[in-house]
């Protein structure tokens, strides 16, 4: 069979450009639209189609001969050399960029990968001019009276009907390597209108020297492009900082150490106490105010605490995108004198969440004793039984609902995660200095 590659370059150097086809038929019903569903090329003047993953004797890369080492056969190691249809797409996407070359080289499903940039122009060059010299890749075809198991000869093939015009006689690459000598190179003017065509479709790659320089003088405005992300993601870290100096308050202590607060009713009918408090926050288990006093006078506590710590885990991811697990803390009262003891100072600040019955009377010592301005200056949680029925005296209150179930023990986690998931919405946007403690 005549050799597909030199088929190719004929194809290419003649008038009549290849057919793709959809089987061997050459008819012209058989015609395919693109190379992606093609199987078959039809490369004139040869009436012969030939399947489009044919190899070539194009070596792809990395498969690059050494000096003195014996080259491969593409019939018997197909894997290293370019396929017909890589090599078609050669000619096909000659002047596109290296992204739309690449990119459209996937879309066309060929066989082999395409055929790489640093050949590119050497084997473009090679399939267009007939004076153009064989590229360092390709195998030169073996001698006919080569015996089996003998070395390939590096000749040129013998002259035929399938030899492109310009190619070297016969054992002109062999004389040319036994004798070391190099021929000065004269230009004509056929070169010189070649080198005017190659350096019409040249791509210049850029370097740290040509990157920095834009369309016109002076202007980088294409440098600013590329990095417009980065100015956009320091915007933003800006903003939040300000926020941060702008948002806090004048009379406010320094926000080390400053563990934010939740106040819960001093009601004995509420569903949340000082009995229960902690176990439910750091646990996400409820247990009834009262089962949670008898077991605390079991251990003999009479009394609740004024203040009770409830310690979290949070998963807090940095800047750098690493992600940590961090111990938040924060304080429990059930009453406003509570918040003079233990170095509170009585800072009203520090109270992030209020959790109530619906009961108004809660709120009469409290800086804000109106419920609608209360809960307008901190987070307002509305406690009650998952049947119940709604509370109207609340519906103007701006309070979310938390229902806790009176059987189903196993719904407590999720209560508790929605609970905290509001929580730290509302810091993180009125009082974002207490967020991180």
């Amino acid at each position: 069979m005549a050799d597909p590659l030199l088929l190719l370059r004929a194809s290419l150097q003649s008038p009549t450009p290849p057919l793709l086809l959809l089987s061997p038929d050459p008819a012209p019903s058989n015609a395919a639209p693109s190379l992606a569903i093609a199987t078959h090329l039809l490369l004139p003047p040869s009436p012969a189609a030939l399947p489009k993953s044919a190899p070539t004797r194009l070596l792809r890369p990395g498969h690059a001969l050494t000096e003195g080492e014996t080259p491969p056969d593409p019939d018997k190691d197909p894997g290293k050399f370019h396929t017909l249809d890589a090599v078609y797409y050669l000619w096909l996407a000659r002047a596109d960029g290296p992204g739309d070359y690449f990119r459209k080289a996937r879309d066309a499903a060929l066989a082999s990968p395409a055929v790489s940039l640093v050949d590119r122009r050497a084997v473009l060059a090679w399939l267009l001019d007939p004076s153009a010299p064989a590229p360092p890749t390709l195998v030169p075809l073996p001698s006919p009276e080569q015996a089996p198991g003998e070395q390939h000869s590096y000749i040129a093939p013998p002259d035929g009907p399938t030899t492109p015009p310009g190619s070297p006689p016969h054992g002109y690459t062999e004389r040319l390597r036994l004798s070391g000598a190099k021929r000065r190179y004269v230009p004509d003017e056929a070169d010189r209108e070649w080198v005017k065509r190659l350096k019409a479709e040249e791509v210049v790659l850029r370097d740290r020297n040509s990157v920095l320089r834009g369309l016109k003088l002076n202007n980088y405005s294409e440098l600013r492009t590329s990095i417009q992300r980065r100015l956009k993601l320091a915007k933003e870290r800006c903003a939040v900082l300000c926020r941060l100096s702008l948002y806090r308050p004048l009379t406010a202590p320094c926000a080390e150490n400053q563990h934010p607060i939740i106040m819960i009713s001093s009601s004995p009918t509420s569903l949340i106490t000082m009995h229960n408090v902690k176990l439910f926050l750091e646990t996400a288990t409820f247990t009834p105010s009262q089962q949670a006093r008898d077991a605390a006078l079991a251990q003999g506590i009479t009394k609740a605490e004024d203040v009770i710590p409830v310690y979290r885990k949070r998963v807090v991811t940095l800047p750098s995108g690493e992600v940590q697990e961090r111990l938040g803390k924060y304080f429990v009262v059930d009453g406003v004198e509570a918040l003079g003891k233990f170095g509170f100072g009585g800072d009203p600040d520090r109270v992030v969440c209020v959790l109530t019955t619906g009961q108004s009377w809660q709120f009469k010592p409290y800086k804000w004793p109106d419920p609608k301005a209360l809960f307008h200056n901190v987070k307002g949680v509305y406690v009650q039984w998952a049947h119940d029925p709604s509370n109207n005296a609340i519906k103007d209150w701006n309070v979310s609902v938390l229902k806790v179930d009176q059987s189903r023990r196993h719904v407590d986690k999720s209560v508790v995660a929605q609970f905290w998931k509001e929580l730290d919405a509302w810091v993180g946007l009125h009082k974002p200095w207490l967020a991180n403690n």
